[in-house]
């Protein structure tokens, strides 16, 4: 009996002779070589107590294999041997050109070219997006030439937070790739578990440990924020199927994320359909970053609700509707969700950046345009009416602990004056910040000319600015000593997560102060 048996790939069909060699499902009793076939292997099985005397040689991507069974209860002899060997010469005449040279893919190799290819696929896709979106970046170039030199003022501060927004990101690249080489290591180990399964097990238990230590880290240091806790049972069933799909999507991504590091130990160079892997696994992760994003919009929790389970002080965000457009570039590594930094999204609405690290000091809250149905991702929303919309706004800011101003807008709009109005009439100067946007530099100008004349009337229109407003990332305002600024180099999710934490503990420090002064003093501010 004689029969063709065709691999998609010409490594599959060379590692199935040395399978064949090694494994045949019988005993073997004999082999034997052919020498006038390059690459041909004979064996004489015994399956059942019969002989069968097997010729195996390959061509390309096929493997050709030549069965001569004995008279039942006899073993095979040496004419049988001799007849084997002619039909696999008479066979290979025949065959297609092409001899492959033969490789025992053993499963060490297997499963070190597998992680090596999953991993390249992945530093591909993370990489590959990340330069687009840097290309795409109006902001990728440094906002001044030098460091910002502030002006000789007395009482004036600033601080320069570059080079700490540069260690964040270094400690943060520094866990994706530790991250990166225990998902290596486990995907080594899962190949090795099957045939090596002490060092798989190993593998498989020290990648697992390497892709948690920065997610345990991260975790730690954000202990105090909840995120956690602004999901809603509204349309729960809703939210499930949502979150189920999004699940599905992207574990078959990561499937075959993990086929195509396959692929690339076993596929010849020219072999196409292994690519198709990877671009199908990005449309996966893709969809299923996408369909999670839509079931956070409709899990997330208005106002009230977010207040009522959250006792922490309030942080009221206030800015013009215009700017909720705003976007800057992004890290998605440095999210906390899985599904999250497997997003190819590389911009984020600056909102999302500002509230995600406003939350370490309480739950931000916001008002929603008129007539939203579904709010953005981003502060807790609430949508009121026109009559009752400043008599919550100002309880709001009585109660809040911070009040967040999108600074320099794209327009100022009758709402928005009237906050800041608001905001000094009740002399909170104390306890507002304001952040500048992300916006290149002859932008910046122009908005925060048209931006100052908010301020002609307020208490605070007598300090001057320290610096450049294109140098400054966030203010802190008072009336008795005048602004502060928070400066970098550039405008990062970095420098704007630095510069909010300096703003928050200085503006905490100065709300404990507050807290035991006389009443005449709080209104000195």
């Amino acid at each position: 009996m004689a029969q063709v048996i065709e691999y998609p790939l010409d490594k599959l069909a060379s590692t199935e002779v040395y399978s064949l060699e090694q494994d045949p499902q019988g005993k073997v009793e004999n082999k034997f070589t052919i020498a006038a076939v390059p690459y041909a292997r004979g064996l004489v099985v015994n399956y059942g107590g019969v002989d069968t005397v097997l010729g195996v040689f390959v061509r390309g991507s096929r493997v050709f294999l030549i069965e001569v069974v004995t008279p039942r209860a006899a073993k095979a002899s040496e004419a049988d041997i001799e007849f084997t060997r002619r039909l696999v010469m008479i066979q290979a005449a025949k065959a297609p050109p092409g001899p492959t040279k033969l490789r025992n893919l053993g499963a060490p190799w297997l499963a070190a070219g597998t992680a090596l290819g999953t991993l390249g696929a992945a530093v591909a896709y993370i990489g590959g997006l990340s330069l687009l979106a840097w290309l795409r970046d109006p902001l990728r170039r440094r906002l001044t030439s030098a460091s910002p030199q502030p002006i000789a003022l007395p009482n004036i501060t600033t601080v320069d937070i570059g080079a700490r927004a540069r260690r964040r990101r270094r400690r943060t690249a520094a866990g994706l790739v530790l991250e990166l080489s225990g998902t290596g290591a486990l995907v080594a180990g899962l190949v090795l578990l099957p045939s090596i399964w002490p060092l798989g097990l190993l593998l498989v238990a020290l990648g697992v440990g390497m892709a948690r230590i920065p997610r345990l880290v991260t975790a730690a240091a954000r202990s105090a924020t909840f995120e956690s806790k602004l999901w809603t049972g509204r349309r729960r069933v809703r939210v499930n199927c949502y979150a189920a799909i999004s699940t599905v999507c992207v574990l078959t991504g990561l499937l075959l994320m993990v086929l195509y590091g396959a692929g690339a130990v076993l596929t010849s160079p020219v072999y196409h359909y292994n690519i198709r892997f990877f671009f199908v696994c990005a449309v996966l992760l893709t969809v299923g970053a996408l369909i999670r994003r839509h079931a956070r919009r409709l899990a997330a929790l208005d106002a009230d609700e977010v207040l009522r389970r959250d006792s922490r002080p309030m942080v009221l965000y206030l800015r013009t509707f215009a700017d909720d457009s705003l976007t800057i570039r992004t890290a998605p590594y440095a999210r906390q969700s899985f599904a999250d930094r497997l997003s190819p999204r590389r911009f984020e609405r600056f909102e999302e950046v500002l509230v995600r690290n406003l939350t370490e000091a309480g739950p931000v809250v916001a008002l929603n345009p008129p007539g939203t149905d579904l709010a953005p991702i981003g502060a807790a929303r609430e949508t009121l009416t026109a009559d009752h919309w400043q008599s919550t706004i100002t309880g709001w800011m009585t109660d809040a602990q911070l009040i967040v101003v999108g600074a320099a807008p794209e327009a100022i709009s009758p709402g928005f004056g009237w906050e800041l109005r608001a905001v000094d009439s009740h002399r909170l100067w104390f306890k507002t910040l304001l952040v500048l946007p992300p916006v290149p530099n002859s932008t910046m100008h122009a908005r925060w000319e048209r931006f100052t004349k908010v301020f002609a009337d307020t208490a605070m229109a007598r300090h001057p600015i320290p610096l450049d407003p294109a140098s400054m990332l966030v203010l802190l305002g008072s009336v008795a000593t005048g602004w502060s600024a928070v400066t970098a180099d550039r405008r990062t999710e970095w420098t704007y997560a630095e510069a909010l934490a300096v703003a928050i503990t200085k503006m905490t420090s100065v709300g404990k102060d507050q807290a035991v002064s006389r009443p005449s003093d709080v209104g000195d501010q």
